[in-house]
């Protein structure tokens, strides 16, 4: 009897073994498949950005806030204004929508961004179509 119970519980154990195996098999499978078509850094940076805008929601009910006194000594200069400007035209231009959702909380310029043509404006310079203004900017270093 004890021998039949033995042999019963060896093969449930090879079986979810088994099971096992496939499971994380398969879970590499769609792993590779989701990251080879983009879309596992996508849901990534998503959750990543969900999780940040949520903690910042919470700081912002419970009234505390984060200040970054060297972001902001710079971000009053022109030079700074200018240069949080082309960083943030750099992730509109590649669509890296997830990334600004957590820069512009963090950086404080939620809603002050003022566009790639009043940067353009200000630097004096027309940007190429197929690049972030950044880039022509370093083509002409």
């Amino acid at each position: 009897n004890e021998y039949k119970s033995y042999l019963s519980f060896k093969n449930i154990y090879s079986t979810k073994m088994a099971a096992t195996e496939e499971d994380t098999e398969l879970r590499d499978l769609v792993t590779q498949a989701l990251e080879n078509n983009g879309l596992l850094g996508k849901v990534q940076a998503q959750l990543r950005a969900g999780v940040f805008l949520a903690l910042e929601d919470h700081d912002k009910k419970n009234r505390k806030t984060h200040h970054n006194k060297r972001l902001q000594s710079f971000m009053a200069t022109k030079e700074g204004q200018t240069a949080i400007g082309l960083f943030h035209e750099f992730l509109e231009f590649f669509q890296l929508d997830y990334t600004t959702a957590v820069f512009e909380p963090e950086s404080g310029t939620g809603g002050k961004y003022e566009g790639r043509i009043n940067l353009e404006n200000r630097l004096k310079m027309k940007g190429s179509e197929d690049q972030p203004l950044i880039a022509t900017l370093l083509k002409q270093v």
